[in-house]
């Protein structure tokens, strides 16, 4: 018989500019067993492939559709119906079940923590996973990135990228705001030509920021709660960036309950 982990759910939440993207995909390296769920990325897939099928001979797929209107929603900071975001991420972990189900083997079962980053945003997403989802795949815990709000907006201005070498950088150095002491991260190229992302403007960042004070962060009042289960919610503050990733991981460990640091650790 197939021996069963226990699979924990896990929601990163974090502001825009918390580095909340960058933490999931080092997190889901160092943990269990992990796997990334990343909103933007199945919500980008799945419009992909709808706009596939709708496609005939004489009408090509064409990416001014609905599907591009959602991504500039998401770009600019204004989120989708709650019901479609529910359903199109339990349709995509369904299908990841089956998929792990295929491959399973006596002694490797499967993904045992799954994070999710960019879901659930709002207390609507939450009721309407909590009504429709199996109940092993409802998340149970929830990690607060703690980011102050200017830092996250010198941090989401300060994005770049290097038209050089092609990599992601940030020019902007927070220097003990808060406590945070995050310098630049330069790509190092002799002559670098940066670049600046169209809805890396104020009034975008701040249409966002305003989305997740007003939408997102009552979430975490609810896995903080008593009927979430008390102990549902971590909270954590990167003072030094990705310096604080081991830190981090500590954290998570004794949280979670959890030997962090490679495919063949625990989970208790």
């Amino acid at each position: 018989a197939c021996t069963r982990l226990k699979t924990l759910n896990v929601a990163l939440i974090g502001p825009p500019g918390s580095g909340k993207g960058s933490y999931g995909k080092l997190l889901a390296k160092s943990l269990p067993r992990a796997t990334l769920i990343t909103a933007s990325d199945v919500i980008r897939g799945h419009n992909l492939a709808a706009n596939q099928a709708n496609a005939t001979p004489n009408q090509p797929p064409n990416s001014s559709t609905n599907n591009e209107e959602q991504l500039r929603a998401m770009a600019s900071g204004s989120l989708l119906s709650d019901t479609f975001v529910s359903e199109v991420i339990l349709k995509y972990m369904l299908r990841l079940q089956d998929e792990s189900a295929n491959r399973r083997t006596k002694t490797i079962p499967g993904s045992a923590i799954h994070i999710f980053d960019g879901f659930p945003r709002t207390m609507g997403q939450i009721q309407a996973m909590n009504e429709t989802w199996p109940m092993h795949l409802q998340i149970q815990k929830a990690v607060s990135l703690e980011v102050p709000r200017t830092v996250c907006e010198m941090k989401l201005l300060g994005r770049r990228e290097c038209q050089s070498c092609g990599k992601a950088v940030n020019i902007a150095n927070v220097n003990n705001i808060d406590g945070f002491v995050l310098p630049p991260s330069l790509c190092g190229c002799i002559r670098p030509s940066y670049t600046q992302r169209d809805d890396d403007n104020p009034a975008v960042i701040q249409n966002r920021l305003d989305v997740f004070d007003r939408q997102t962060a009552p979430i975490l009042d609810h896995y903080d709660s008593k009927d979430a289960g008390g102990t549902a919610l971590l909270r954590f503050a990167p003072y030094r960036g990705y310096d604080d990733l081991a830190r981090f991981q500590t954290a998570l460990q004794h949280w979670l309950g959890v030997q962090v640091g490679g495919k063949d650790s625990t989970v208790t």
